[in-house]
């Protein structure tokens, strides 16, 4: 499945696998999910980065 170019602010997928799901060229500033439905989602780099920084990571360039 793939949202394509789609405005996905305030989406919930809680309780919603999304591996296999394309949400790399979709926009929001939040969504309702859980971490653990993240695993095999497709999402583009800048999408990564936030993420990332949900889990508490530290990126270093």
């Amino acid at each position: 499945m793939e949202f394509h170019e789609c405005q996905l602010e305030g989406a919930n997928f809680s309780e919603t696998s999304l591996k296999g799901v394309d949400i790399s060229t979709s926009t929001f500033e939040q969504l309702i999910i859980d971490m653990k439905d993240m695993r095999g989602c497709k999402v583009s780099t800048y999408q990564a980065l936030q993420f990332a920084s949900l889990l508490g990571l530290i990126i270093k360039d």
